[in-house]
């Protein structure tokens, strides 16, 4: 199946819209407010890679095409992952259950 870690959009860095992205990518320690560097150690830490997703058709508080995705940001209050209708995605699941 195809993930995001073999996704060529799925970057390290987005210069644009990731002003909180590497507070998220890499949380920092409560106390010390220290940060690990590097995916390695993050992953370390963390259990697994945190990355932007670059797509082209990803949009920003703008409604999707019916194949697209769009993220409505609420600044830090809140936020949202829209698609349209025919986006596909690996974390889908079937809640009908089969004909027989």
């Amino acid at each position: 199946m195809n993930r995001c870690n073999t996704c060529k959009y799925w970057v390290k860095t987005k210069d644009n819209n990731s002003y909180r992205g590497d507070d998220i990518i890499s949380p920092r320690d409560p106390e010390s407010y220290e940060q690990e560097k590097g995916e390695e150690a993050i992953a370390a830490k963390w259990g697994h890679n945190v990355r932007f997703c670059g797509h082209p058709k990803l949009e920003f508080s703008q409604r999707p095409e019916s194949d697209g995705m769009a993220v409505i940001d609420g600044s830090e209050y809140w936020a949202a992952f829209l698609t349209g209708e025919d986006f596909g995605c690996i974390l889908w699941e079937c809640d009908i259950a089969p004909k027989q």
